[in-house]
């Protein structure tokens, strides 16, 4: 064990760090990464993908908590093939002394799959396809799918897409987008309310017009 993993496990087993969070360890891991120099970030990020799949569960939640921090180096396929082999270490795991988005460790590598998955990653999109009825997923597999397979997500809209799920729209081109929203439509007038200034912005103002006016069912 070299030094680097004696700090990381010291930081996640024990908060050793100089940035401490009386609640969550993994944090000062995260400063860590945030403020040291590219070689010393590589070297960290390098022990910090070994240990995700540690034995100890709190160690490896600790490593999951943080894997948005070091996303950027990552690869879809090769979380994914960490899913796949490990199954025993993720699947319906609940973390340990780590805050997660979601409920298990699949499910929060499953979030973090979902922001570098490519059209190229067939296995991958199967994947996420499985994924849509999973409540607590939704918001991170629908707008992957609407960038990746936006195809299949419009040809399905009307079992996996619902009402509420408005971040499926903006990855879309815009035929399939008014596709989704015709499909859909009427929507509720209290999810209409909900859409405000923030939500129509990226969208060109007649495009919104029309938008909106689907919605509506008209």
């Amino acid at each position: 064990m070299d030094e680097i993993e004696k700090s990381i496990r010291s930081q996640l087993l024990y908060n050793s760090y100089e940035h401490r969070n009386e609640q969550w360890n993994f944090v000062g891991l995260e400063y860590r990464l945030r403020e040291v120099g590219s070689v010393e970030r590589a070297a960290l990020v390098t022990c910090c993908k070994a240990l995700l799949t540690d034995p100890d569960l709190e160690i490896r939640s600790g490593i999951v908590a943080i894997l948005n921090e070091i996303a950027r180096n990552l690869d879809a396929e090769w979380m994914f093939n960490k899913l796949k082999d490990h199954p025993e270490l993720f699947v319906g795991i609940a973390p340990k002394g780590a805050k997660l988005n979601t409920s298990t460790l699949d499910r929060e590598i499953t979030t973090v799959i979902c922001s570098l998955v490519k059209k190229s990653h067939s296995a991958i999109i199967e994947y996420l396809r499985e994924c849509v009825g999973i409540d607590e997923l939704k918001s991170w597999v629908l707008p992957a799918l609407a960038k990746v397979d936006a195809a299949w997500l419009v040809e399905n809209a009307a079992k996996v897409v619902s009402q509420e799920d408005v971040c499926v729209l903006l990855p879309m081109s815009q035929e399939r987008r008014l596709k989704v929203i015709y499909i859909l439509a009427p929507w509720p007038p209290d999810t209409l309310k909900k859409l405000g200034s923030f939500f129509w912005m990226p969208f060109d103002p007649e495009e919104a017009k029309v938008m909106k006016a689907l919605m509506r069912g008209k």
